[in-house]
């Protein structure tokens, strides 16, 4: 008999309770589908009672130096860890540095609050800059799982990777 897979998405691309068991004891193969569309949808997949809306947030930056990024609205410096656009400065909490969908750097600042930078890289390349701003978002699963290739390998198995635009996860089978 040939299984077919089952997909499971966008549901779970944003909250799945952490600690909790999650178990394939199905006859199906249940996959986790993460597409790059998904990235500008996440306001659209928030519940509409709660304020504000999360999203990201690209920025346009053109070059890197000396711990420097300079963008079309600003400066990042990541020695002091801020964002500046030019009047006003806002901390950082990490700068996160991701190659082809798996984390290769961090910077951790001392700051309680803040963004999250994120620059994705494909091929060596920076592909796509973002900031996020709150932590649920940050802490979702289609940041985690999909942009830093971070999940949990007791209960996935990475099926497909073509960084940025897709990244298939399999369930696997009887976990506790």
């Amino acid at each position: 008999m040939v299984r077919a897979p089952f997909l499971m998405f966008p549901a779970v691309a944003l909250s799945y309770p952490p600690g909790y068991p999650l178990r394939n004891e199905g006859m199906y193969d249940l996959i986790v589908l993460y597409l790059e569309e998904m990235i500008w949808k996440v306001s659209t997949m928030n519940d509409l009672k709660k304020k504000p809306f999360m999203d990201y947030v690209e920025l346009h930056c053109f070059s890197f130096a000396d711990n420097m990024m300079t963008c079309s609205d600003g400066h990042i410096d990541l020695n002091r860890g801020v964002i500046k656009n030019g009047t006003r400065e806002f901390p950082l909490r990490r700068a996160l540095f991701i190659s082809d969908g798996y984390m290769v750097d961090q910077k951790k600042y001392r700051n309680t609050g803040g963004f999250y930078l994120q620059v994705l890289m494909r091929n060596g390349k920076v592909y796509l800059t973002l900031v996020v701003d709150d932590p649920r978002l940050f802490w979702s699963n289609i940041n985690q799982q999909f942009l830093l290739g971070n999940y949990d390998q007791r209960y996935f198995e990475e099926v497909h990777n073509n960084f940025p635009q897709i990244r298939l996860l399999k369930v696997k089978r009887g976990n506790n």
